[in-house]
Formats: C-alpha cells, sequence, structure tokens
C-alpha cells in the first residue's frame, strides 16, 4: 500500500538530528535551482544530491519503494506528454524537475518529526495554522492507513476481494472504500475542528512548545555551508556571467 511508504519514519541519523528549518531551508534551495535551471546535468546532479540525501537518512527498503514509486508517478507523467505531442526535450526537464521535488520532499518528510516541521514552519514566520495543518497533515498518513486497514478487512470478510490480481477488478472494487473512508475523514475533521475552538487554537499568536526548536552546532555548521554557497553562486553567476548555480 501506498501509504505504508509515506510518513515519519524515527531513525538515529545525522539528517533526522538537523534542525527542521535547516532542511527546509536546503529543500528551498534545491528547488529554486531546479526550476530555474533547464541544463540536463544541473537537474542530474540535484537529482543525485536527494538521492545522496535519502542514502544518507538509512530509511532502507523504504527509501527504495519511495523512489521507485516516485519514477513510475514520472514515467507516466512522460509518456502522457509525449501522446500529447510535447517537445521531447522539455518533457525531459520537466519530468526530471518533477522526479526531484518529489524525492526532495519524501526525504524531508521521512525525516522530521511532523511536530518539528509545524513548529519550524512557525519560527520562520509563518502562521500557528499553517503549521498546524502541515503537522495535523503529516501526522494524520498513519491514522489513514489504519482506517483504510480496517475497511479493508471489514469488506474481505463480507466476501469483497479488494486485494485480486486483477488490476481491473482491484480498481472496481477498490471504489466501494470511497464511501466509508470519506465518511470517516469528514467525521474526524469535525471533531478535531470542535476539539480545537474549544481550546481556543488561534487566539495567542505566540505559542509556546514543550520541546523549542534549538540550533545547535551541526545545524549551524550545514546553515553556514548553504549561505556560503549560496552567495558564491550569486558572486560567479553576477560576476563570472556563469549561467548555472553550485549545488547546495
Amino acid at each position: 500500500m501506498v501509504l505504508d511508504i509515506l510518513g515519519y519514519d524515527r531513525r538515529w541519523t545525522p539528517i533526522h538530528n538537523l534542525d527542521p528549518r535547516v532542511k527546509l531551508l536546503a529543500f528551498v534551495l534545491v528547488f529554486i535551482q531546479t526550476i530555474l535551471y533547464s541544463e540536463l546535468y544541473i537537474l542530474i546532479s540535484l537529482l543525485l544530491f536527494q538521492l545522496t540525501m535519502g542514502l544518507f537518512s538509512k530509511l532502507s527498503h523504504k527509501w527504495l519503494s519511495i523512489v521507485m514509486l516516485a519514477a513510475i508517478f514520472t514515467v507516466i507523467i512522460l509518456i502522457t506528454n509525449l501522446i500529447l505531442g510535447r517537445g521531447f526535450p522539455h518533457i525531459i526537464t520537466f519530468a526530471l524537475r518533477l522526479y526531484i521535488f518529489m524525492i526532495g520532499s519524501a526525504w524531508i518528510f521521512a525525516t522530521t518529526n511532523p511536530d518539528e516541521i509545524g513548529q519550524g514552519l512557525e519560527k520562520c514566520g509563518f502562521s500557528p495554522r499553517v503549521g498546524f495543518v502541515v503537522s495535523y497533515a503529516m501526522n494524520f498518513i498513519p491514522v489513514l492507513r489504519k482506517e483504510v486497514t480496517t475497511i479493508i478487512e471489514a469488506q474481505e470478510s463480507r466476501g469483497l476481494q479488494i486485494r485480486e490480481t486483477n488490476v481491473g477488478n482491484r480498481l472496481k472494487n477498490s471504489i466501494l472504500l470511497a464511501t466509508p473512508l470519506s465518511i470517516i475523514l469528514f467525521k474526524r475533521s469535525f471533531e478535531i475542528s470542535e476539539a480545537m475552538a474549544t481550546r481556543a487554537f488561534g487566539l495567542c499568536r505566540r505559542r509556546t512548545y514543550l520541546y523549542p526548536l534549538k540550533l545547535n552546532a551541526g545545524d549551524l555548521a550545514v546553515l553556514s555551508c548553504l549561505l556560503v554557497l549560496s552567495l558564491i553562486n550569486i558572486v560567479y553567476w553576477r560576476i563570472g556571467n556563469f549561467d548555472t548555480f553550485l549545488l547546495p
């Protein structure tokens, strides 16, 4: 199931221990370079950077599943654009950009605690509501996986074979999951909304945390490297009239 490879994977690695603000900054820098430049060797370098970050995170089989799933989705987009008659160089560039974005998002969400992401966004100047929405969406993945599993088991106990090998029958039977799952999701969303309203969420602009985020020496070192490389990129581009940026 796709939901089994999504969500936070708790481990003890240097990537997991990085401050979420540092990881978000690295993702933003890579994303900006991915959008600005279309040179193939730059995009491949950015892709290798994202894959390396995932390998250093020691996500093992889960990382391989994420890479394969993103690759399949990218190939589908690539074939669709070819059928529509788009230019091949443009399609390759678009597909690589999409793949880099998906891989980057995957290793960040897999190595960062959802509560820390919400707190990090708030400390970066975003509204507490934005941080809560992102944090709740990530925390909801395991809950959604559990609900889907429960519905599948209940339907199979009634004779519905959702896990059939026939793809057509599986897609047809999976439609029957939509109604109970939608009811459960709406019900849970109303419960969360009422719970947050009774606690006056959003009334205070500044929230306090039991474990506030603090930048340690390792975070400052990585942050300094990112800023220095970004400065070098700007200087090389402005003075040397380079068309490319260095990999952050």
